[in-house]
């Protein structure tokens, strides 16, 4: 029997300024009021510091729905009887690419929601054939790389370099990349997180293994990018092809929880034979089943929870890795949607 790995480390959410724009997403009104300011180019208007009150604009009177909501929302608020964006929504546009990405991938989901709760809950196949989110998260489109192929790919990989783009500060601030020299980043999609890697740590290499279509996005994405110039593509797909070899470092990130144990506990078996060859690391950083849903199930969860029954619990790494010799240097856990665990695994001694 293996023994328990003790709870691990929980990082403070508060670290990381960009979660604030979660605030502002907890209803669908909220939603759909942050995304209309921000289509509308409202929030520019709002944004000009010389402007003495809401812009002459009807749909923003002071007594109008769209000022009621924002109030209501926290984005405005009334100082010395004169409305003016919040201190709180201020920080958060200093995010706002990441405010956007969150609610794209909101309204792609919101339907699911509201039409297919039901299949969402009983019936999984059901609902992977008709929702939206698998109809855009369909990865056989990125085995081609015809131009519409393309396309599609690039509308998903794009919510989540969205999402990347901020959330590789954590394993960043939180992992020793000082020993590691080539880094494999398996399933690292258009390359956001591997570049971060590479622009901070200047001594190593990253390569970045994953579906042809996805590949190709990731190329064009860093040709003008810091840290891009380190990173190299190696098209494949996991479910069939062996890992590339020769890396002392093998990093999965969000990607573990697309497919099934069988699939999962052999390409980890792979990874689990490349370090032990040279004594390096494997690094995951994933959302994990653990936990309960904060209170209010704000909106900002619905796309990470949509993918809920596929998560593991983090037990579930720690068991497979030590049933393998492996020992866990280091294990973290944080809530950005939903709790994301950040391990450390290298070989036993």
């Amino acid at each position: 029997m293996i023994d328990k790995y003790a709870c691990p480390v929980r990082i403070a959410r508060d670290q990381y300024e960009y979660l604030i724009v979660d605030e502002f997403l907890r209803t669908l009104i909220d939603v759909q009021s942050v995304n209309y300011v921000l289509e509308t180019g409202m929030i520019d208007d709002l944004t000009d510091t010389s402007a003495n009150s809401l812009p002459n604009r009807p749909s923003v009177d002071p007594d109008s729905l769209l000022s009621k909501i924002l109030c209501a929302n926290g984005v405005l608020t009334v100082c010395d009887g004169k409305y003016q964006l919040s201190d709180r929504f201020e920080t958060a546009l200093r995010y706002r690419d990441y405010l956007q990405t969150k609610i794209d991938f909101i309204q792609l989901v919101i339907n699911d929601w509201t039409q297919r709760f039901a299949s969402l809950i009983t019936e999984k196949t059901e609902f992977i054939s008709n929702s939206n989110l698998f109809g855009v998260f369909d990865y056989s489109k990125a085995l081609k790389t015809t131009p519409e192929a393309l396309a599609e790919t690039g509308s998903w990989v794009k919510l989540t370099t969205g999402l990347t783009r901020y959330e590789s500060a954590i394993p960043l601030d939180h992992l020793d990349f000082s020993k590691t020299q080539r880094l494999l980043d398996v399933g690292g999609n258009s390359g956001e997180l591997a570049r971060q890697i590479c622009h901070r740590n200047s001594h190593l290499s990253a390569t970045v293994f994953d579906l042809p279509g996805v590949c190709d996005y990731g190329r064009q994405y860093l040709q003008t990018l810091p840290g891009g110039e380190a990173v190299t593509f190696i098209a494949g797909d996991l479910r069939a092809a062996k890992l590339p070899q020769g890396y002392d470092t093998i990093f999965f990130k969000s990607v573990l929880h697309d497919w099934p144990d069988v699939v999962v506990e052999n390409v980890l078996d792979q990874a689990v034979k490349i370090i032990k060859k040279c004594k390096g690391r494997v690094f995951i950083f994933e959302r994990v089943s653990n936990g309960d849903l904060p209170l209010g199930n704000s909106c900002a969860m619905l796309p990470a929870i949509s993918f809920h029954d596929y998560y593991r619990n983090w037990q579930w790494y720690v068991d497979f890795f030590q049933a393998r010799g492996c020992r866990i240097e280091e294990m973290k856990i944080i809530r950005i949607d939903m709790e994301f665990i950040l391990i450390s695994i290298a070989p036993g001694v």
